[in-house]
């Protein structure tokens, strides 16, 4: 079986474009309102305090959310796990769960003995029309090629 690609071809725009976008164009915003202050100290009532809050919360936020997605491949024996600047591949019988976020539409992936990301991974699936409220198919396919794999495993140490 060749390498099949899970995860969205946008991971890589939402792990390096989405971060340099909005730290940028809403610190340039935040810098050129400037913050003013009174002789008591910051003015609570400015609109520009807000702003400057809003994008050192969104910032945290985004980072948060982009800079753990990974690019996820598969074969019929392994899950290749990659950061753009490294890649792990792992025997797919090491996964123990996968798990999804509808909200952000993410999968997660947890193993059974960490790899060099760590106990678990998360990536974003393809993205798909009409399938809110629905599982996507990727969680399924992981999930049964894990069960696949850990059978093999198995019935090889037996047999």
């Amino acid at each position: 079986m060749e390498l099949r690609t899970l995860s969205s071809r946008l991971t890589f725009t939402a792990r390096f474009i989405v971060p340099v976008f909005w730290i940028s164009i809403f610190g340039l915003l935040s810098m050129w309102l400037q913050i003013t202050r009174t002789n008591i100290g910051v003015d609570f009532d400015d609109p520009k305090l807000l702003i400057l809050v809003a994008w050192g919360i969104g910032t945290l936020f985004v980072l948060l959310v982009t800079a753990r997605l990974k690019r996820v491949r598969t074969d019929a024996q392994n899950i290749y796990v990659s950061n753009y600047f490294r890649e792990v591949v792992t025997p797919l019988a090491n996964i123990r769960d996968v798990t999804e976020s509808p909200l952000l539409n993410s999968v997660r992936v947890r193993f059974r003995d960490p790899t060099r990301f760590g106990a678990h991974i998360v990536f974003l699936p393809t993205i798909r029309l009409f399938g809110l409220g629905r599982s996507h198919p990727v969680v399924a396919e992981l999930k049964e090629l894990s069960r696949l794999s850990a059978g093999k495993k198995v019935s090889g140490l037996i047999g």
